[in-house]
């Protein structure tokens, strides 16, 4: 998502944690017991399970588990801490998921590294290598000096 000429947030992420915000405002007023708790976290991590194995829409694959795991956190500590261990867990299994590239089988670009929908991270992500090793540069002079 593009806000603005330089700033990009991840789709996914910022749904979850839009989705954990308006979770804990439900949460805070509906006051869930801890049974509900459970029922919520299960509810999420099912949903997230699915979202791994079959490319889920980002809305439904990562705002309703964070409203859900939002609203979870609201049952007392027992809960918070399941909550936790759920967003840890599911956390390792989508990053070992790896990126989708269906989509690039049948595209035209398919042999361009890169190709015009990854310039403009590519390039975001040159820069900042740059800007990284002169910062390690002068902190490597600095620390001879």
């Amino acid at each position: 998502m593009r806000l603005g000429r330089r700033v990009r947030l991840c789709k996914g992420c910022t749904f979850f944690a839009v989705g954990g915000g308006l979770g804990l405002v439900a949460g805070a007023l509906m006051n869930p017991t801890l049974g509900q708790a459970a029922g919520l976290v299960a509810a999420a991590v099912g949903t997230v399970v699915l979202a791994l194995v079959r490319r889920l829409p980002k809305l439904l694959g990562r705002l309703v588990p964070g409203a859900a795991l939002g609203m979870a956190a609201w049952a007392g500590w027992p809960s918070l801490l399941g909550v936790c261990f759920s967003v840890a867990v599911l956390g390792l299994l989508y990053r070992g998921r790896g990126v989708d590239r269906k989509r690039c089988e049948f595209c035209n670009e398919r042999e361009r590294q890169p190709c015009s929908g990854f310039i403009a991270i590519v390039r975001r992500e040159r820069a900042f290598q740059r800007q990284a090793n002169a910062w390690l540069r002068a902190a490597d002079r600095k620390d001879r000096m």
